[in-house]
């Protein structure tokens, strides 16, 4: 990670906090939703950091690599009574076409 470049398009869009550290970030009590777009392979971890921190996520797709992690994380945040979504569009697809 390059924190000069981070601070410098911090700088740019009036970006108050930035955070080289994702459990930062998650801790942070006013962060109520996390946004990850890591690549897939560290969406479970984060996504069970940031429900266990008692925050919303929106996930990129594929939001897990299984369907194990996607039901764990589910459940977690069911039994938390927060919200997990995937960044999934149809507006480019062909079924989206067929559909409208």
């Amino acid at each position: 990670m390059n924190v000069e470049k981070m601070a410098k398009f911090a700088q740019e869009k009036g970006i108050q906090h930035q955070y080289s550290n994702p459990t930062d970030m998650i801790n942070d009590p006013n962060v109520d939703v996390i946004y990850i777009a890591t690549p897939h392979t560290f969406h479970y971890q984060y996504i069970k950091e940031a429900l266990n921190a008692g925050k919303h996520v929106f996930c990129e797709k594929a939001i897990t690599v299984n369907a194990e992690q996607f039901d764990e994380v589910q459940n977690l945040a069911k039994k938390k009574n927060l919200i997990l979504t995937e960044g999934f569009t149809l507006l480019h697809m062909p079924l989206y076409q067929q559909v409208k």
